[in-house]
């Protein structure tokens, strides 16, 4: 019966989103689209289907004020347009104010989508954070997309 407050205190720290190092609710996460640049009537050509992003672990740098935030994304997009276009994109990270923390440039640009195609981007994001903002201040992943038609 001793252990019992134990326990308890153990179950709740150990519970859902509180550790450091596991994965966030993806639910609490928000994501915007953007596009900055595009050719005359093209800015709503690509649309993005879905979108997943988590920060997933802090690493430490051996900077007391700077962790690394690091973690899987995975963004579906669209063509609904009829030409062919090239997007080149970077994922901006915001803290629950809407500031920007930092961002991160996938590499394999530029991502080149026929008429009427889906194109799955996937990979790791690596981000450097103030300790203060952590995982846990991260909110807002802003997809901020520049489309071209291909040169030929």
């Amino acid at each position: 019966m001793r252990y019992v407050p134990f326990l308890l205190t153990l179950a709740t720290v150990a519970c859902g989103d509180g550790s450091a190092t596991g994965p966030r609710d993806p639910a609490s996460l928000h994501t915007q689209w953007v596009v900055e640049s595009a050719p005359a009537g093209m800015t709503e050509a690509v649309v993005v289907d879905s979108a997943f992003w988590n920060p997933a672990a802090l690493l430490l740098t051996g900077d007391d004020a700077v962790l690394e935030v690091e973690g899987p994304f995975s963004i579906l997009f669209r063509n609904t347009g009829e030409e062919p276009l090239e997007m080149r994109y970077d994922l901006r990270f915001l803290d629950v104010d809407g500031f920007l923390v930092d961002n991160f440039i996938p590499f394999g640009q530029p991502v080149r989508l026929a008429a009427g195609q889906q194109v799955l981007q996937e990979g790791t994001f690596v981000i450097r954070s103030p300790p203060d903002i952590g995982r846990f201040g991260l909110l807002t992943m802003r997809i901020a997309a520049r489309l071209a038609l291909p040169e030929q």
